[in-house]
């Protein structure tokens, strides 16, 4: 493990904590409202990203051995992080303490941002897969979430947004099972 490794990864890291932040502070605002009407699905997509965060980090350390730091690649991680942050911050809805909160009606209203993001970071996140050692072979999971999020995108019948999301929220814990080592 090299210095620039430690160097990177705490920088990279940071963003995913901030990502990881907004997420459950948003939850926990969520539960501090007069009125909250839940969704699901939402639920499921804060869950999606929730996952992706975790994901993020643990993938950082696949590249405990890498010798090349230059900085166009570590752009390209500061570009996937990034890209992750704004998907979080867009799933989230404002929320004021003493208001109602719909997130039924914030999920209808949204959906299409935070998924497009997230088609983003998935498309980002396959070049990642073909740099870090161990991780090629998960491009296939990837290709699959891009395809069931561009049929998200495409159709906005609850149907295929169940189907999608459900199908996502599969794939990410088959992939947390078979790609995500312990440390």
């Amino acid at each position: 493990m090299s210095n620039q490794f430690t160097y990177i990864s705490t920088f990279l890291s940071f963003v995913v904590a901030l990502a990881l932040t907004h997420l459950l502070a948003g939850i926990a605002s969520a539960l501090r409202t007069n009125s909250l009407r839940i969704s699901l699905r939402h639920a499921l997509w804060v869950g999606i990203y929730v996952f992706a965060c975790v994901d993020f980090w643990f993938s950082l350390w696949g590249l405990r051995a890498s010798t090349d730091w230059s900085l166009g690649f570590v752009l390209y991680l500061l570009a996937l992080v990034t890209v992750l942050y704004i998907g979080c911050h867009l799933v989230i809805p404002k929320i004021e303490e003493d208001a109602e909160l719909d997130l039924v009606a914030f999920e209808l209203a949204k959906r299409r941002k935070y998924m497009a993001i997230f088609a983003i970071y998935i498309s980002t996140a396959i070049a990642a897969n073909l740099i870090i050692s161990g991780f090629v072979s998960a491009i296939w999971i990837n290709v699959a979430v891009l395809a069931l999020l561009v049929c998200a995108l495409r159709w906005p019948q609850a149907r295929m947004q169940n189907a999608a999301t459900a199908a996502i929220l599969a794939l990410s814990a088959y992939y947390a099972v078979v790609f995500i080592p312990a440390l």
